[in-house]
C-alpha cells in the first residue's frame, strides 16, 4: 500500500516537470508510505511520477517507480495484486525478465502483453499509473470496486493526479476552491458521487474505470472496463440454496486466503458480528501464526458494545486480541485531522472508532488488516433492505398505479402536515421518482428545501436516477432488492464506506483489504437469488450458513445485528451536540448558505426526542469543519505530523 501522485504536461507553453514539485506533492503523502519514496521525470520533462512507500510485499527489491527490461514503461502502483504470483509463469515464458518478487512488476509485463486491458488479468485492489514512453500516453486505473483512491485535475496543458487530493494541492497551478455544484450532492449522500469532488477541478476515477492521456495533445480517453454485474454463466443455473452456501463458502475462503498475502505482521478488525467473526475464523485456520485483532466500544454505551462477542471469537481462535475504548474526546480530538486525512468530508461517525482501531494495530506493530466492509451490501445484511423491498412491494408499487392527480393531491393535502421525511416520500410517488436512493441518505430534497438559503438544483434526484438507469441497463428485469444492491455498489459502497476504510486506515500507515469484495466473489454473490439472500425471514441468510459450517456458534450467527459502534444513532452525546451547534452557527460557511432557524429546529428536535437527526448534524458538523480546514485556514493550517 502506497501513495502516488504525478504531473503530465503537454503542449507547447506547458510548464515543464520539475523534481521539487513531485517531492512537494509525495511529501503530503507520508502517511501512506512512511518506509520510502521514489521520483521520476521523463528526459523531456512531460511526466513525472512520485511515489511514497509502505512495505509490505518484497521489502528489499519492489521500489518505486519501477520500469521494463528497457525502461519503456514505467510505473506507480498503490494496492495489492493478489494472483501476482500465478501470472509469473506464463509471463517468463514470453521472455520477460522479473527484477523483483513484487507484485508490482506484473503490473508492468502484463501491460506490456495486453495494453490497457492488462487490468481484466489483475485481481486485488489498485489504482496505478503507467507511463508508457514509445506509445507517448499515460494510463491511469483504479479497481473494480473502489477500494483505492485516485483523483486527478484537468488544468491549461497540464494534468495532476494522486491518491489523494491534498497532493494536488502542493502544485502552484492548483488552489482549493469549493465546486459549488457539488455541494448538493454532498448533503444527498453523505459523500461526493464520482466522477465529482467538493473541490472546484479535481475529479475522482470511477471505481472500474480507466484513464488514458495522450502526452503530445492532452487529450483524455475514460472506459469503464468493469461494472457489477452477475455471473453470467450463475444466472443460467438455479441452484439448491445449500449448493449456493457450498460455493460461496469456497470463494470466501479463497478470498481470505489470498488476502493473506504478505512480509510483515497482519492482522483483523473485529466487531464480534458475523461479517468479522468469519473472517477471523478462517484467518486463524489459514493462518502460520497467531492474527492479532482489535476491537472498539465507546465508553457508558452498553447498547452498542459489542466486546463481550468480539472477545469470545478472539478467545475461541487464540488471536493476540487487543480491545480499546474511545470517549466523546476522542470524537473532539480527533474530527480537525480526520477532515485533513479525509480531503474532503465523509459524513459517518464511524471513522472515530475506526481510527482508534487503526492507531491501536499501527502501535500493535500490525501493517496489514481485513475488514469486513461489503458483506451487508452484497447479501441483504440490513433490515432496512428487508423493510424497503417489502414496501416496495406491498405499497409503493400499487400506489404508483394510481393517477397522477390522484398522487399529487395526497401530497399536496397531506404532505404538509407530516414529518419531512415521510413527507418526501408521497412528493417521489406523486413525481416518479424512487423510493430507495441509498443506505446513507442525510438530506432528502424536502429536508433541502428548508435548509438552503438558495435553490436546490435537485442534483440528489437527478444522480439517483441516473444510478437506476446504469442498474436497469445492467440488470434488466432485477428484483428491488436487486437494484437496492446495486445502487449501493455504484454509490455509498465505494465513495462513502470505502472510502473512509482507505482515508482513516491510510492515516495510520495501515494497509485494509477486503476480502467480502473479491471481485470473484462479488460476482458470484450477484447471481445469488435474491430470496437466498433473505430467507426465512433471516437476513443475509445465505452467508450466516457460510459461517455455521465453518463452526461459529448459532448464538452469534443469528444474534440481531448492531452497528458498528452503534452508527450514528448514539455516537451524538449532549456535549458533542453543544460543540457540533456552536462550530455549525459560528461558521460563516454556513451562515451564508444555510437557514439557521432550521438548524436550530434541528437541534432543538434532537435535544427533545421528537426527531433523530444525528445523521444530519454529523453531515454539517464535518462540512463546516472541512470548509474551515481547506478553504478558510487553507495552506497556512499545519498538516499533522507523519506518523512514527
Amino acid at each position: 500500500m502506497c501513495g502516488i501522485c504525478g504531473v503530465i504536461a503537454f503542449g507547447d507553453s506547458a510548464e515543464p516537470v520539475d523534481e521539487p514539485t513531485l517531492r512537494a506533492m509525495a511529501d503530503t503523502l507520508r502517511h501512506r508510505g512512511p518506509d520510502d519514496d521514489g521520483y521520476l521525470v521523463a528526459p523531456d520533462r512531460r511526466v513525472g511520477f512520485g511515489f511514497r512507500r509502505l512495505s509490505i510485499v518484497d521489502l528489499a527489491t519492489g521500489d518505486q517507480p519501477m520500469s521494463n527490461e528497457d525502461d519503456s514503461v514505467w510505473l506507480i502502483f498503490n494496492g495489492e495484486i493478489y494472483n501476482h504470483a500465478a501470472h509469473r509463469p506464463a509471463l517468463e515464458s514470453r521472455g520477460h525478465r522479473f527484477k523483483s518478487r513484487s507484485d508490482a512488476e506484473v503490473i508492468l509485463h502484463l501491460y506490456e502483453e495486453f495494453g490497457p486491458e492488462c487490468v481484466h488479468h489483475l485481481r486485488g485492489m489498485f489504482a496505478f499509473a503507467l507511463w508508457d514512453s514509445h506509445r507517448r500516453r499515460v494510463l491511469l486505473a483504479r479497481d473494480r470496486i473502489g477500494v483505492k483512491p485516485l483523483y486527478f485535475a484537468a488544468l491549461a496543458g497540464t494534468l495532476l493526479f494522486g491518491s489523494e487530493i491534498k497532493a494536488l494541492f502542493r502544485h502552484p497551478a492548483l488552489q482549493p476552491r469549493l465546486a459549488e455544484d457539488a455541494l448538493s450532492l454532498y448533503l444527498t449522500f453523505a459523500t461526493t458521487p464520482a466522477p465529482h469532488t467538493l473541490f472546484a477541478g479535481v475529479e475522482k476515477l470511477p471505481p472500474g474505470h480507466r484513464l488514458l492521456i495522450d502526452v503530445e495533445t492532452g487529450q483524455r480517453t475514460l472506459q469503464r472496463y468493469w461494472q457489477p454485474l452477475p455471473d453470467a454463466a450463475e444466472l443460467l443455473v438455479r441452484r439448491e440454496p445449500e449448493e449456493y452456501v457450498e460455493r460461496l463458502e469456497a470463494l470466501v475462503r479463497e478470498s481470505i486466503g489470498l488476502r493473506m498475502m504478505s512480509d510483515v505482521p497482519y492482522g483483523a478488525f473485529l466487531s464480534g458480528g458475523v461479517d468479522s467473526s468469519l473472517n477471523v475464523a478462517l484467518m486463524a485456520e489459514l493462518a502460520d501464526r497467531p492474527v492479532s485483532t482489535f476491537s472498539v466500544a465507546i465508553a457508558g454505551d452498553a447498547a452498542s458494545d459489542e466486546l463481550a462477542f468480539a472477545r469470545t471469537v478472539a478467545e475461541r481462535y487464540g488471536t493476540q486480541h487487543h480491545e480499546i475504548v474511545i470517549g466523546e474526546q476522542d470524537f473532539l480530538d480527533y474530527l480537525p485531522d480526520l477532515v485533513w486525512h479525509q480531503d474532503e468530508p465523509l459524513a459517518d461517525p464511524v471513522c472515530v472508532p475506526l481510527h482508534a482501531l487503526s492507531e491501536a494495530a499501527h502501535r500493535a506493530g500490525t501493517k496489514v488488516i481485513q475488514v469486513g466492509e461489503g458483506s451487508d451490501e452484497l447479501f441483504a445484511g440490513y433490515a432496512s433492505y428487508a423493510f424497503f423491498a417489502d414496501f416496495h412491494r406491498r405499497v409503493w408499487r400499487p400506489y404508483r398505479l394510481l393517477p397522477e392527480v390522484v398522487r399529487r393531491g395526497v401530497a399536496g393535502s397531506v404532505g404538509p402536515f407530516m414529518r419531512l421525511d415521510r413527507a418526501d416520500v408521497l412528493l417521489r410517488a406523486a413525481d416518479g421518482g424512487e423510493l430507495f436512493w441509498g443506505g446513507a441518505i442525510p438530506f432528502l430534497p424536502t429536508h433541502k428545501r428548508r435548509l438552503l438559503l438558495g435553490a436546490d438544483d435537485d442534483a440528489g434526484r437527478r444522480a439517483v436516477a441516473a444510478l437506476y438507469a446504469d442498474v436497469d441497463a445492467a440488470v434488466p428485469g432485477g428484483s428491488q432488492l436487486d437494484h437496492m444492491i446495486g445502487i449501493e455498489l455504484r454509490q455509498r459502497l465505494p465513495e462513502l464506506l470505502l472510502m473512509r476504510v482507505d482515508k482513516v486506515s491510510m492515516g495510520s500507515s495501515l494497509e485494509a483489504r477486503v476480502p467480502y469484495l473479491d471481485h470473484k466473489l462479488v460476482e458470484f454473490a450477484l447471481a445469488i437469488p435474491a430470496d437466498v439472500k433473505y430467507r426465512r425471514g433471516i437476513s443475509k441468510w445465505v452467508l450466516k450458513r457460510v459461517a455455521e459450517r465453518v463452526g461459529l456458534d448459532r448464538r452469534l450467527v443469528y444474534r440481531p445485528k448492531r452497528g458498528f459502534c452503534g452508527s450514528a444513532s448514539n455516537m451524538l452525546t449532549r456535549r458533542l451536540l453543544d460543540r457540533a451547534e456552536q462550530d455549525i452557527l459560528d461558521s460563516s460557511f454556513a451562515r451564508e448558505r444555510f437557514d439557521l432557524r432550521f438548524v436550530r429546529a434541528m437541534f432543538a428536535e434532537q435535544r427533545t426526542g421528537r426527531a433523530d437527526h444525528n445523521f444530519r448534524v454529523w453531515t454539517l458538523w464535518n462540512l463546516v469543519a472541512w470548509h474551515a480546514c481547506w478553504l478558510e485556514r487553507g495552506r497556512s493550517r499545519p498538516e499533522p505530523a507523519p506518523v512514527v
